[in-house]
């Protein structure tokens, strides 16, 4: 259970607490709330962390209401570093952390992963401005794994698994040869 406010159309709110199940859920409440949200066709659900899920409120009885999630909006996550990532058969996963600690998981199909490589490897490679200096490299041990750090300049830092530093390597050794290609060079 998942405790929020349920919003209505008219501004009122109250404590509610709901489950969800894709883009189905169930909502619990006070009957008088939820018989409102179910007329009004419609209602907000807002959560401590500031996300915000719109939902279309149908079925309700003895305070509980089905709903359907027509919109969910979450708060903006502004990372710092990479924590951990894994990349499997299936799927890349990657833990961000912010400045406080928070930590926020990404979770892509491995077909989508490697058109988000492609696509944000082919954006550096056509804004080279858009790179920072680096000024350091280093090898660390985070819990029990080693990981490939890259620090910049101006104190933000990559950290990889050597999996992913290895693929993001050879992506960046892939692209620096198109670009000689392009431009009729060849680096020695």
């Amino acid at each position: 259970m998942i405790f929020a406010l349920l919003q209505l159309i008219n501004g009122n709110f109250e404590q509610v607490t709901f489950e969800l199940d894709g883009k189905q859920g169930v909502v619990h409440g006070s009957e008088k709330h939820l018989e409102a949200a179910a007329r009004d066709g419609s209602a907000v659900l807002l959560h401590a962390d500031g996300a915000e899920i719109a939902i279309k409120v149908h079925d309700h009885e003895c305070g509980r209401a089905s709903f359907i999630v027509l919109l969910h909006r979450l708060p903006v996550f502004v990372a710092q570093a990479v924590w951990d990532s894994r990349l499997d058969e299936t799927e890349f996963s990657m833990t961000l952390v912010d400045e406080g600690g928070q930590r926020f998981k990404v979770i892509v199909p491995r077909s989508e992963a490697q058109s988000l490589f492609a696509t944000a490897t082919r954006m550096f490679a056509d804004n080279p401005s858009s790179y920072r200096s680096t000024t350091q490299l280093a090898i660390f041990k985070h819990v029990d794994q080693y990981k490939v750090s890259v620090m910049f300049d101006n104190g933000d830092r990559l950290d990889l698994i050597a999996d992913d530093a290895r693929q993001f390597g050879h992506a960046l050794i892939a692209h620096a040869d198109q670009i000689d290609k392009l431009s009729g060079s060849t680096a020695t």
